[in-house]
């Protein structure tokens, strides 16, 4: 195991160079949502160190086209293929798609609810289902979750001041339970990650390049933690459940 400082980086690196030395042996990775964003650049940081990728994609798109990535649009025997294909293992899980929404009440939600358990919480736990039988005892379940997932700050009012739309705010906090329940049934080391306000569509123009989240992600789950929390990146607190 390569550790390194827990530092937050909140600078652009100026290359992908910068992940060499981090871990040096060569790792399979699944990621959910890799068309961009951050799970396009924590793609193409684990490519540059050298690691092995299967993004799970509604499309495929040209920046992922390398040796050593496999770019499948579905949970079917095309995914079993490529995890055959890399050595018939899977040393990290990252489930990290989320749906574009945009209703902001709980009228405008009813429409996007099934979208967004769909993706965020059905999906990754289909997935899950298929891939744990290529898990190992050392295998990890990253979940990219949000703050907007608490029910604490939901309740004590301290997510009030975040406008988000609340079919995607009552996903994440089932998909934190699912990832709770993972930890629990599974004995896989787990992480709940809130990545920070991001500059991404779902996100602002004000907030943290994806890129250099993603950097941060890769350099927290590189590190050996013991228990399944709900960590912010960006503050390096715990989040209430």
């Amino acid at each position: 195991m390569h550790c390194v400082s827990n530092e937050v980086v909140k600078e652009k690196p100026t290359s992908v160079g910068f992940l060499t030395g981090i871990n040096k042996n060569m790792k399979t990775y699944i990621i959910t949502g890799c068309t961009s964003g951050l799970g396009l650049e924590m793609t193409l940081l684990l490519l540059a160190r050298g690691d092995k990728v299967i993004c799970m994609n509604r499309r495929k798109i040209t920046k992922l086209n390398h040796p050593n990535c496999r770019q499948i649009l579905g949970i079917d025997c095309t995914l079993i293929d490529a995890i055959q294909e890399f050595d018939g293992r899977v040393d990290t899980l990252i489930l990290n798609a989320s749906p574009n929404l945009s209703g902001y009440t709980l009228n405008e939600a009813e429409s996007e609810i099934d979208e967004a358990l769909d993706t965020i919480v059905k999906m990754h736990l289909k997935l899950f289902n298929v891939v744990k039988k290529y898990m190992h005892n050392k295998s990890t379940v990253v979940g990219v979750s949000s703050r907007l997932g608490s029910i604490t700050r939901e309740y004590t009012g301290a997510n009030v001041h975040l406008e988000r739309p609340q079919a995607y705010k009552i996903a994440k906090a089932a998909f934190n339970m699912l990832l709770n329940i993972i930890a629990s049934e599974s004995g896989f080391k787990c992480h709940v990650i809130h990545p920070g306000y991001l500059n991404t569509k779902m996100g602002g123009t004000d907030g943290t390049s994806p890129n250099v989240a993603a950097y941060n992600l890769i350099r927290y789950i590189d590190n050996p933690h013991r228990y399944c929390e709900f960590k912010n990146l960006e503050t390096k607190e715990v989040i209430p459940w």
